[in-house]
């Protein structure tokens, strides 16, 4: 049986949960706590995420410095797992249709959002590669397009979500089920729109996200195998 791209996606993104190195932790007395690492991954301000039972958000970060978080106790493992973004598919009319029915942000994003239809280019039988698979992958967060100007989407937006595309990227690269990957493209999607000589003509989501695009050919291998 063939699995089809959109499943084999689904699957790679559920299990990108991001192990995330404590060096250090700072009890700055005032409910937070300042982790040190040298890796933040796609840590952002406002992520909620869950360490031993204990729920956390992050109020402030420094990129691959530290972290600072709140809640009922400190965080005292030496290493603790990122929730998997949540994953979406379909066209962009189908997939804001969804979005806006969520009205809990965090059951949103950050999210990586395959755009649909996408291209699935078979092979010859005796080819190790079943398929080529092109793709367009959006990896997005929520931005503050009120207050934000282009560095603080950058460091808050932008960043976190390459960081992101490039633990997807090397997932793949890791993956003795795709071939070899030999090139791709990234650009980021400051207030995720359609772009014209003015700049952000209209947001294509009613959600205010930012991220950036992934334009890439996955080789898929005979017999793929996975959870879905």
């Amino acid at each position: 049986m063939i699995v089809e791209t959109v499943d084999i996606i689904r699957d790679l993104v559920e299990s990108l949960q991001l192990k995330v190195v404590v060096d250090s932790v700072t009890d700055n007395a005032n409910g937070t706590y300042t982790i040190g690492t040298k890796c933040t991954r796609h840590i952002q301000t406002g992520m909620y995420f869950s360490v031993s039972s204990v729920d956390y958000v992050v109020t402030a970060f420094e990129r691959d410095v530290s972290f600072t978080v709140s809640g009922a106790s400190t965080i005292s493992v030496s290493s603790f797992l990122l929730p998997a973004p949540k994953f979406w598919h379909g066209s962009i009319l189908e997939t804001n249709k969804t979005l806006t029915g969520i009205t809990d942000m965090n059951e949103k994003v950050p999210m990586v959002y395959l755009r649909r239809p996408y291209r699935d280019n078979f092979n010859r039988n005796d080819s190790a590669n079943e398929r080529d698979s092109d793709v367009t992958i959006y990896f997005l967060c929520e931005d503050n397009f009120a207050q934000y100007d282009i560095d603080d989407s950058d460091r808050e937006c932008i960043y976190p979500m390459r960081s992101l595309l490039y633990s997807f990227v090397e997932m793949l690269k890791n993956n003795p089920q795709i071939g070899i990957i030999e090139s791709f493209e990234v650009e980021n999607k400051e207030r995720f729109g359609v772009v014209n000589s003015k700049g952000v003509e209209k947001a294509l989501f009613d959600t205010p996200l930012s991220g950036c695009e992934l334009n890439i050919t996955i080789p898929i291998k005979k017999n793929y195998q996975c959870k879905c």
